[in-house]
């Protein structure tokens, strides 16, 4: 992703630092405590604790609850849960029969590095553990068992977009027009961003959708999260395709022929999109301001992850 712009100060990037150790320590000891085999702990450490990863979305997650006034100790395992599910995505995603990548973040995919059944057992050990993390995470903080149901719903329906975002871009069902596009786009990067930026909502006290306040902070952080997941998707297709690339058409496009933004519209227009996306989010972010939170911290991570002014 690109680096950071104006506004963001050392602290900030000492911070997102931090926090992408402790994921990884998390991860690491949850890992420790599985009781799994030497050779499949050490896959699934090599597909989700590598120093690669960028771990924007537990930062959404530990910078909202910041802004919320929760303890971001407390949320952590709920931004581990979500890193976790990306890490599970990421590794079938990549598979022979999927997506069938031989790279991912500069290394090997995990069925390259080890073996394809290895990683699909390592996938399915991050899904299983990323629902058990949110689980805990809403104990400790003490949810009702009505948020905590809701909470777990929404998990599933994020898995359910992800998975349905990536059958649209696989088979082609959807058509090539902007609104296929851009929706396959959301699905796959968008909702779990969503998710990332309104759990912490979810464990507070009361956080229920008969609370009104609530509702419209969850609300204003779901639509957050879309719109900055969006234009981290478009960010990552124009990191896959070169400058020849983003400006041909879509069949001549080097991405196998998939609906991405990039490909059909070019880099410019791509990148457009991408500022209308940081647009977007910071009007989310002034609805949030107007329910006494700080959105200043939040606004600065999200021109560190978008690169954009």
């Amino acid at each position: 992703m690109p680096s950071a712009h104006a506004g963001l100060s050392l602290s900030d990037e000492e911070s997102y630092k931090g926090w992408r150790a402790e994921v990884c320590r998390f991860l690491d000891a949850e890992i420790d405590r599985s009781g799994l085999s030497a050779s499949l702990q050490e896959a699934i450490r090599y597909g989700s604790t590598g120093p690669q990863a960028s771990r924007w979305r537990a930062i959404v997650v530990m910078e909202v609850s910041h802004a919320l006034g929760l303890c971001q100790q407390a949320t952590l395992p709920a931004a581990v849960a979500i890193e976790a599910l990306h890490c599970a995505t990421l590794s079938i995603d990549d598979l022979p029969s999927m997506d069938d990548t031989a790279e991912r973040r500069g290394v090997p995919a995990m069925h390259r590095r080890f073996n394809e059944a290895m990683a699909i057992q390592a996938s399915l050990w991050l899904l299983g553990a990323s629902r058990t993390l949110m689980a805990n995470a809403a104990a400790v903080a003490g949810c009702s068992a009505d948020d905590t149901a809701r909470l777990s719903a929404l998990q599933q329906r994020t898995e359910n977009e992800l998975q349905l975002g990536q059958f649209f871009d696989m088979m082609g069902t959807l058509g090539k027009s902007e609104v296929d596009t851009e929706r396959i786009a959301r699905l796959k990067c968008g909702r779990l961003f969503a998710l990332a930026a309104q759990v912490s909502a979810w464990l507070r006290p009361s956080s229920g959708a008969e609370d009104g306040t609530s509702a419209e902070v969850i609300a204003t952080l779901d639509a957050f999260g879309e719109e900055v997941g969006l234009g981290y998707q478009i960010l990552d297709d124009l990191e896959d395709i070169d400058e020849d690339a983003a400006a041909a058409t879509w069949s001549a496009s080097e991405d196998r022929g998939r609906p991405t933004i990039v490909a059909q519209f070019g880099r410019e227009e791509a990148l457009r999109r991408v500022d209308h996306c940081v647009e977007r989010a910071f009007a989310a972010l002034d609805l949030l301001a107007v329910t006494g939170h700080d959105s200043g911290p939040i606004r600065r991570m999200t021109i560190a992850m978008l690169g954009r002014t």
